[in-house]
This record gives C-alpha cells, sequence and structure tokens, in this order.
C-alpha cells in the first residue's frame, strides 16, 4: 500500500479518500479513559445496583443518547415552529 501512495504521489494521480467503515466493521468495543475518581464512582454504584460495570456504563450511555435525540427533536420542532411563524407573520 505504501509503494502505490509513493507512486501515486511521485505521478500526481489523485488519492481517494478512505471509505467509511460498514456496519460490520464494528465490534461493539472501544475504550475510554476517565479519571480515576469517576472511576471509582462508576463501580462504587454498579456494585450499589448489583450490575457490571459495563451494564452500567451501556445504560448510562443509551440513557444520554435518549436525552440528547429527545432533546434535539424538541429544539427541531421550536425551530420550525419559529419558522412558520414568521412566515405567517409576513403574510
Amino acid at each position: 500500500m505504501e509503494g502505490w501512495l509513493i507512486v501515486a504521489i511521485e505521478h500526481g494521480n489523485p488519492i481517494p479518500e478512505p471509505a467509511p467503515l460498514p456496519d460490520a466493521e464494528y465490534s461493539g468495543k472501544f475504550v475510554l479513559r476517565v479519571p480515576k475518581s469517576l472511576h471509582r464512582q462508576l463501580v462504587q454504584r454498579a456494585d450499589e445496583e448489583g450490575v457490571s460495570l459495563n451494564q452500567l456504563c451501556l445504560n448510562f450511555l443509551a440513557s444520554g443518547m435518549g436525552a440528547a435525540t429527545a432533546t434535539s427533536s424538541r429544539v427541531s420542532a421550536s425551530q420550525d415552529q419559529l419558522k412558520l411563524r414568521v412566515v405567517q407573520e409576513r403574510l
């Protein structure tokens, strides 16, 4: 691959951008670095709730995604209402 890049650059050939990975390429795993104090709090909370640290974090992430989606939907609806009012006022 490196050889191809060198030759392409030397000849002035275009180099395409990498294609996004298809869903099949996502393993469902990623590393997340957090402060030690947060790590401790998460472990304690997981113990209190009787779930694994992984399950606790998964629930927090899913809840956050749901909240972000709901907030985004409310903002979009508010923007649509505002646009409608502006159009109505111009009529």
